[in-house]
């Protein structure tokens, strides 16, 4: 069976797409590596992991659109979020120091980002 997830750690995100959500724990890095494993059990990419001009390493936030389906390895899928992977293979800062105000700016590109890729696949 195949359905549109969004596997994301932004509270933002999971709140205006409560059934399509895909909660990760963690950082920007734990939701590639949930969306590489998603990949590895035939999901196929429906939004690029590193969309925007905000770098994986900036944000605390990050949402990545995916089919969830089971199936042969989507190879193009495979390679861009291993891209993802490795571009943000940087040390990861602590976004702790971040107050809320930054946090909720974060949150809100992020979703704005989502919401743009959902619409323009309906194109």
């Amino acid at each position: 069976m195949e359905c549109a997830r969004i596997f994301t750690n932004n509270p933002a995100v999971g709140a205006a797409y409560p059934d399509a959500t895909h909660w990760v724990e963690g950082n920007v890095r734990d939701v590639f590596v949930a969306v590489r494993d998603a990949v590895h059990r035939g999901a196929r990419l429906l939004s690029h992991p590193l969309c925007g001009s905000v770098k994986p390493w900036e944000s605390p936030y990050r949402s990545v659109w995916v089919l969830a389906r089971q199936g042969a390895l989507d190879f193009a899928s495979l390679r861009l979020i291993e891209g993802a992977m490795a571009v943000s293979g940087r040390p990861w800062p602590h976004h702790a120091h971040y107050d809320a105000s930054i946090r909720e700016d974060y949150q809100l590109i992020d979703l704005e980002l989502m919401k743009s890729a959902i619409k323009n696949s309906d194109k």
